[in-house]
């Protein structure tokens, strides 16, 4: 079977279909929040290739819960330690580009992540760039349109729910939480 079979190919920032259907991987991501003096912001990071705004996101881990797994990802991606709502907000789909040029669909879970702790020192800051956005404009800086939809819907939900939220009111919110167990 021809790559094309099993995957996407990118061409020129375009996808191409594939010979029959692909059904997507799945990954965990963080949406990562804070709110200071009245103020909702978002955490967002850039990809490691083309350095656009992403939220840190990878695979579910063994022996890890999906919400868990994304703790990680915060603080390997961003250096941020909180705690996590055990309900995702919802998903979005984008597309993994491999260094064959492949394109796999990934669907990732996006779980809400309170942020207790930022350090300067974590696993990949070198390697990328973190920053703190207002809601809108970290929407309108995310390309995948899903995504953006996730973190204006989830941003609306916060704005009723509490500093203690940690998902948006009526999906999951903050009763029950996973932390990140010790500083790394």
């Amino acid at each position: 079977m021809s790559p094309s079979e099993h995957s996407l190919r990118l061409d020129r920032g375009s996808l191409l279909s594939a010979a029959v259907p692909v059904h997507p991987r799945s990954q965990v991501g963080a949406l990562c929040w804070r709110r200071r003096n009245g103020v909702l912001k978002v955490l967002l990071v850039t990809s490691r290739e083309t350095r656009r705004w992403i939220v840190p996101k990878g695979w579910v881990m063994d022996n890890r819960t999906p919400a868990a797994s994304a703790l990680v990802e915060a603080w390997e991606e961003a250096g941020v330690q909180g705690r996590a709502a055990e309900v995702p907000l919802g998903e979005f789909v984008y597309a993994k580009v491999l260094a064959d040029g492949i394109a796999l669909p990934v669907r990732v879970s996006l779980f809400a992540v309170e942020v207790l702790r930022q350090k300067t020192r974590y696993p990949e800051a070198a390697e990328r760039d973190r920053r703190w956005f207002p809601v809108a404009e970290a929407a309108a800086e995310l390309a995948a349109p899903d995504l953006s939809g996730l973190v204006l819907d989830w941003a609306r939900g916060a704005a009723d729910a509490g500093p203690a939220m940690a998902g948006p009111a009526g999906q999951g919110g903050g009763a029950r939480a996973v932390r990140l167990a010790g500083n790394r």
